[in-house]
């Protein structure tokens, strides 16, 4: 009798671990198609040693978020990687605008974040030994997608390329004169960006 228990308790056990599993995967699928992004330069012309912008346009469905990028308002921030440092290197954190600020009792913190439809901008410093011609580079936003139960991390890759002109270094595209973030306003950004 024992024996017919411990087999039916074990089909059962078997059944349930199966089903979660399932509901897990399609939970994990739905997440993984609630963020959509593009990415687009700020110019067409680029001399060695200028800065580039990579600007972001995120689209995030309703009922999801991802966090702030700044890392002290962030569990854990939203970021880019570009995988080729020889080119250029990045220049301080992802711009945001201003997020969205909950208090989280299960962390007992405030956390910051993002919903819906907005901009981010990451700068980038141009190497000044760049020769002229046309280079194709990699990078990966990173980011949590939340809802009001689960966040599933998410490592999306893109591509950008860019061509170097001959010439000097513009003074406007300088990193020590660069725009402040907050000076461009978000329908700015978002205008850029063809729907």
């Amino acid at each position: 009798m024992n024996k017919i228990v411990d087999k039916n308790l074990i089909k059962v056990f078997t059944i349930l671990f199966l089903f979660q599993s399932f509901v897990l995967m399609d939970d994990y699928s739905n997440i993984q198609n609630t963020l959509k992004f593009s990415v687009s330069k700020d110019r067409g012309i680029y001399y060695a040693g200028e800065n580039l912008y990579l600007d972001f346009k995120i689209t995030i469905d309703k009922g999801y978020h991802i966090y702030s990028t700044h890392p002290e308002n962030s569990l854990s921030p939203t970021a880019v990687e570009i995988t080729d440092s020889t080119l250029f290197s990045q220049i301080g954190i992802l711009k945001e605008p201003i997020p969205n600020k909950k208090y989280d009792k299960n962390f007992n913190q405030d956390i910051y974040y993002h919903k819906g439809e907005f901009a981010l901008r990451q700068e980038l410093k141009l190497s000044e030994t760049l020769k002229p011609g046309f280079y194709d580079t990699q990078g990966i936003l990173l980011s949590y997608v939340c809802d009001i139960s689960k966040c599933i991390p998410r490592w999306d890759e893109f591509n950008f390329s860019f061509e170097i002109t001959e010439g000097s270094t513009r003074l406007e595209y300088d990193s020590k004169l660069s725009l402040d973030y907050k000076d461009i306003p978000q329908i700015q950004l978002l205008e850029r960006f063809h729907f």
